[in-house]
């Protein structure tokens, strides 16, 4: 569960590893509804996506590849 006001919540839900919604009362109680109501399989296959989501796009080696990545090609030219 994630707000959708952090610059990484569209990964996240694009790659089935949470969701997203309003930093409010009411966004928070969707989400929290959501997993609650959630088959106890379908949490197992949200956590395994977290974690591969975590691993591909988040976990520090990567970001730092990533962030060379696009330092590289902006000032390539």
């Amino acid at each position: 569960m994630i707000s959708n006001k952090v610059n990484i919540w569209r990964e996240i839900v694009n790659d089935g590893a949470g969701f997203a919604d309003e930093d409010d009362l009411a966004g928070v109680t969707r989400l929290l509804k959501l997993w609650i109501d959630m088959p106890a399989a379908e949490r197992d296959t949200t956590r395994a996506k977290a974690r591969a989501c975590f691993e591909r796009r988040f976990e520090i080696n990567r970001a730092v590849d990533s962030l060379l990545r696009v330092l590289e090609e902006r000032f390539a030219a």
